[in-house]
Order: structure tokens, then C-alpha cells, then sequence
């Protein structure tokens, strides 16, 4: 709820004394349950043979793409949100909260294609690559069914993670490889926490921020 809606006419001066505006609050929280996503991903995916990295720079543009889980089967390109009320997909449509949230499908499926051009690029098209929307709070998630939409996943932490580790479907994926294609074509942001798996082990000693190529 902003500021106005709580505060009415003293908004003005409950956001001076906090010194956060609710766009900046909103903004702080989206980080916050980033991190704690690609946390929950480390973890669960620590010692399975999955790299993970966080907070990838789309190239030519000011977006990003929270996550990407490199494993023997494939990509996982991840998107965190956060939202509360039910999730359930109705008539090709996203809805959370009563509310059609299609359009975050939508945006996933970009950034799928943007990484299927980058490993494109590097002679790596046939690579899987699928996407996932992850919520950093589970609530309203249905606990026996899988929500889906035009190849979107759209589940919790473990969902992901059991996604992103997924076997391979011909030959197993050479991680080192596809993350080395993927750093050169894709940028880390300044908040980039550091990797795990075997990305941590190879990018010891290296910049946060990756050259384009």
C-alpha cells in the first residue's frame, strides 16, 4: 500500500522522514527478493553440477535477467517475483490475485529468446533453453498442480531448482562451456552476487562485469 493510501495527507512528509519514496521502496524489495532467490537457488542446486548467475544485464537495453541456471540439461532462464494472491492459469492467461499478470509470461519468453540468440552466437543453438517464473514467496501457489503457460514454468524455489537440474536430453551440456558463451554475450550488473558451482571455481580471480564480446 503507498504512502498516500496510508498516510493521506501526511505522505509527503512520511516519505521526507523516511527518506524512501514508494518506488524506491518497491524497488529495494524487488532486489531483496532477488537475492534471496539466487541464495535459494545456490543452495539448492550446490554440488549438482548447475552453475548459477545472478543479475545479468540484457545488452543494448536498461533490463535484466534475474537468473540463469546452467546445468547438464540446459538453460533455466529465471525470473524472481513478487506477489501476493492466488496464482492459477485460466484460458491462456496468467492470473494472480484476481488480476490478468499475463504479461510477465511474456516478458520471460523475451529473455528466453534473448538467450537462445547469445548461445546462438557461439554455435550453441541447440542447447535447451526454457524459462521460469519464481516466486520469492510461495503463498498462493497451488501445492499439488504445476502452473504453466507457453512453456513457462511458474513455481517456488524447489520447482526451480529440480527444473534447472533437470537431465540432459541428448548429451550432457559442457556447463563451462556454455557459461564462458553466456559471460561474453551477456553482462553481470554491479549487484551481482558471486556464482556457485562450477562458475565460482573458473571466475576466481575475474571481474564482477564480463566484457559483451
Amino acid at each position: 500500500m503507498g504512502s498516500i493510501a496510508r498516510f493521506g495527507r501526511l505522505a509527503w512528509l512520511t516519505a521526507r522522514i523516511d527518506g524512501e519514496s514508494d518506488s524506491e521502496r518497491a524497488w529495494r524489495r524487488g532486489a531483496e527478493g532477488e537475492e534471496r532467490v539466487g541464495r535459494r537457488l545456490e543452495e539448492l542446486l550446490r554440488d549438482r553440477g548447475v552453475a548459477v548467475l545472478n543479475d545479468l544485464r540484457v545488452p543494448g537495453t536498461r533490463a535484466n535477467i534475474d537468473h540463469l541456471c546452467v546445468g547438464p540439461g540446459g538453460v533455466t532462464v529465471v525470473d524472481t517475483k513478487r506477489y501476493r494472491g492466488k496464482a492459477r492459469v485460466d484460458r491462456g492467461r496468467l492470473w494472480v490475485g484476481g488480476r490478468n499478470r499475463t504479461r510477465l509470461v511474456e516478458g520471460v519468453a523475451k529473455q528466453v529468446a534473448v538467450v537462445r540468440t547469445a548461445l546462438a552466437a557461439e554455435g550453441l543453438d541447440a542447447i535447451d533453453t526454457v524459462g521460469a517464473i519464481c516466486w520469492s514467496e510461495a503463498n498462493g501457489l497451488p501445492l499439488l498442480r504445476n502452473l504453466r503457460l507457453d512453456g513457462v514454468r511458474i513455481a517456488g524455489p524447489q520447482a526451480v531448482a529440480k527444473l534447472a537440474r533437470r537431465p540432459a536430453g541428448g548429451g550432457p551440456v559442457d556447463v563451462e562451456r556454455v557459461v564462458d558463451a553466456l559471460s561474453r554475450r551477456i553482462g553481470r550488473t554491479a549487484r551481482q552476487p558471486r556464482p556457485s558451482g562450477p562458475e565460482r571455481r573458473r571466475t576466481a580471480g575475474q571481474p564482477d562485469t564480463p566484457s559483451l564480446g
